[in-house]
């Protein structure tokens, strides 16, 4: 919910290679999977996290990690990830 470029997944904009604009998920992301406050935490002191160093998040949190995600540059599956917003018109309507 709070990566910086979680709008572009809703948009289906995916960056092609590191270093465009875009989500990263097709280039290995674990985000759209992942439960963790690392935009809002950081690492090393706070002073970065994967997606600010342009690379996709890992899933470094998880208690499966590394094993059920495979490959840290291969896209996984078949991921449903209601868009922003979703949810709660769904609760509202």
């Amino acid at each position: 919910e709070n990566c910086p470029r979680r709008a572009y997944f809703d948009e289906g904009k995916f960056a092609k290679k590191f270093g465009e604009p875009g989500c990263l998920y097709e280039l290995g992301c674990k985000g759209p999977i992942t439960y963790a406050d690392c935009p809002l935490r950081k690492w090393n002191n706070g002073t970065n996290w994967c997606i600010d160093a342009g690379m996709g998040c890992q899933g470094c949190t998880q208690p499966e990690f590394p094993d059920f995600l495979g490959s840290f540059y291969e896209k996984i599956t078949d991921v449903d990830v209601p868009k922003i917003g979703e949810y709660w018109k769904k609760r509202e309507g």
